[in-house]
């Protein structure tokens, strides 16, 4: 499939450690090793596989799953899969798009338009929650790393939302084939709230993705265990996603795995630590309740 291909040449040209299991592909962000592609697929891996793809690529967990299940999990992905147009949203709902619409001009834009205009939305965003976010980035480095993506503007999406001219919101979607498109950021700048920018941006990325391009669904992420965040249970109230559960199967790093099994009984205060500790046992918890419902995750 040409999206496979596509999304390789970002994580060679990135330098991302990949390798090919099988028909399968992941690769290491952090100390994480991941599946790459839409997560309706199934990422199933036996003990042998998931070891040797860990130790390979140096990661210190690896995770995957086996698609979406009926049955109602502790594990889900948030997603849309039909869209909501204005005939079809409460009242109250549609009232704050229609703001959003009037207020906002909604664009699909390439990468150099993108660096251009979007900084005073990614710099007062990270602000606004500093000591949260990773380093602000100077405004060179914000379009160096833009130019960086503009080989790869048929898969990496760039929208604006544009009040009387000027750059106000903005988000980006992956997308893989016509079978997922996943919203992998979504920045507002903090003095345009009442615009409702961001309104706007998810019903036209919504109608462009779903109702005009037919893709099956897009992807806002996985349960959210870290920081505190609205974001999900806002589109899911006001855009139509949903929860789509599945069922986290996980393996560690030996001594990873050893100290995990330690501690967690003890997590809830060793999470105090710091927010990547709180998210580690938040998974441990949910990997163990998957694997009560199903033996193969306990690995």
């Amino acid at each position: 499939m040409d999206w496979i291909r596509r999304h390789l040449e970002v994580l060679d040209y990135n330098g991302t450690p990949h390798a090919a299991v099988g028909d399968k592909v992941f690769f290491r962000r952090g100390k994480v090793v991941s599946p790459l592609g839409p997560v309706k697929l199934d990422y199933s891996l036996t003990p042998s596989q998931a070891r040797q793809t860990l130790k390979g690529l140096g990661g210190w967990v690896i995770h995957w799953g086996y698609g979406f299940v009926e049955r109602p999990t502790e594990w889900y992905a948030v997603i849309c899969d039909k869209f909501q147009d204005l005939a079809g949203t409460p009242s109250k709902h549609r009232s704050e798009i229609r703001r959003g619409l009037g207020n906002c001009e909604v664009r699909l834009v390439d990468c150099e338009y993108f660096g251009r205009n979007a900084y005073d939305v990614y710099a007062s965003a990270a602000r606004r929650y500093r000591g949260r976010t990773p380093a602000l980035r100077g405004e060179e480095a914000f379009r160096r790393d833009l130019a960086n993506t503009a080989a790869f503007e048929d898969i990496i999406h760039h929208w604006v939302a544009l009040h009387k001219g000027q750059v106000i919101a903005y988000a980006v979607a992956c997308v893989y084939g016509k079978i997922q498109a996943t919203y992998t950021q979504v920045k507002l700048h903090p003095d345009y709230v009442k615009a409702y920018p961001v309104y706007a941006l998810m019903y036209e990325m919504n109608r462009h993705y779903l109702a005009e391009q037919g893709f099956g669904y897009a992807f806002d992420g996985y349960r959210c265990t870290g920081h505190d965040t609205n974001f999900q249970e806002f589109l899911m109230k006001k855009f139509g996603f949903r929860k789509a559960f599945s069922r986290l199967y996980m393996m560690y790093r030996r001594d990873v795995g050893l100290l995990v099994k330690a501690t967690y009984p003890f997590g809830r205060w060793i999470g105090r630590l710091g927010e990547r500790a709180t998210q580690l046992y938040v998974l441990e918890g949910i990997r163990r309740s998957c694997e009560r419902e199903s033996p193969q995750a306990g690995l």
